[in-house]
């Protein structure tokens, strides 16, 4: 390959070594410990879906999302239909404070003589 393109732009050669080791250790990862992995990487998906740390009481949850990925081949994208399809994840909404002074323009016409 020339080092230029028909523009005359330099082409840059890139070392595909390093994510040639990148994927050599998620792979060896994977095959050594398939359970660990999967159970860290639930919970750190969890986590992120819900917007708080881990809790005990998320234990069966991450669980039965591990068994979900499972039988979903263990691929990422069956652990993010499982994390979607639990309840906490369905259920999690943020309460919007509420905003409890009174303002002069939100006092009604009966109020403005009672004093």
């Amino acid at each position: 390959m020339e080092e230029f393109t028909h523009i005359g732009i330099r082409r840059h050669r890139h070392d595909l070594r390093a994510f040639h080791a990148d994927f050599t250790l998620r792979n060896w990862i994977v095959s050594k410990y398939p359970k660990t992995f999967v159970k860290v990487a639930t919970e750190k998906l969890l986590i992120y879906a819900l917007g708080r740390g881990k809790e005990w009481q998320d234990m069966p949850l991450i669980r039965s999302i591990q068994r979900e990925a499972n039988k979903g081949g263990n691929k990422f994208s069956a652990l993010v239909l499982a994390v979607v399809k639990s309840k906490p994840f369905q259920m999690n909404t943020k309460v919007q404070p509420v905003n409890t002074s009174v303002t002069a323009s939100s006092r009604t016409n009966s109020d403005k003589g009672n004093n």
